[in-house]
């Protein structure tokens, strides 16, 4: 089962703050469960969907702060992939999407990593800085408007944020498939399950 994401600041809007001790404990506990967490491989992962779904038209911002929507890629396949700076798994998983695509190169699909109310630019790149993120691109989505309108997975637990999640998405534009949770990115089986699944 996936781990639920902590959003840290509805903790502690909840608690009226933390002490340093009961932080260190909170960050502890939540290191120990992504540690514990099974990570399956992309193509186990990544589950057909019932029917094809077309991404939806929401923006989001990117680097420059201009406004950006999964149109843009239409005509070709990608991945998308949404995640938070405050996420345990996330911050685990994103380091090896952005290796994936750095071995991929120009021959692996584009990957559309986006934060998702996560922060603006300023802590994306600083997030980015940090966990040595270089190949990914930077988008935001501040206030989760992409995600909201990409609605519940199956398997979601209700209240449940649901990232890391990702996507196939082919030329048309069309959602083909999911993944939920931590996953391996393991450059080649992401290249081939991802070739499977556009074909199809």
């Amino acid at each position: 089962m996936p781990v639920s994401p902590l959003n840290r600041r509805a903790f502690m809007a909840g608690t009226g703050g933390l002490t340093l001790t009961a932080s260190g404990i909170l960050r502890n506990s939540a290191k120990a469960a992504v540690e514990e967490q099974r990570i399956e491989p992309f193509s186990k992962a990544m589950q057909p969907l019932a029917r094809p779904l077309p991404v939806p038209t929401t923006t989001f911002q990117d680097v420059q702060g201009e406004d950006v929507s999964l149109s843009h890629w239409k005509g070709q396949a990608f991945l998308l992939h949404l995640w938070a700076t405050w996420c345990p798994p996330c911050i685990r998983e994103l380091p090896d999407v952005d290796s994936a695509i750095h071995a991929l190169g120009r021959n692996g699909p584009p990957i559309v990593a986006i934060n998702t109310l996560g922060g603006d630019v300023a802590m994306t790149q600083a997030f980015y800085a940090a966990h040595h993120i270089g190949a990914l691109p930077i988008y935001i989505d501040l206030r989760g408007e992409l995600l909201k309108a990409l609605g519940p997975l199956p398997g979601m637990e209700p209240g449940q944020k649901g990232i890391p999640r990702s996507y196939v998405v082919d030329a048309k534009g069309d959602m083909r498939a999911a993944s939920l949770g931590l996953t391996a990115w393991d450059p080649r089986d992401v290249q081939q399950h991802f070739e499977t699944l556009t074909k199809s």
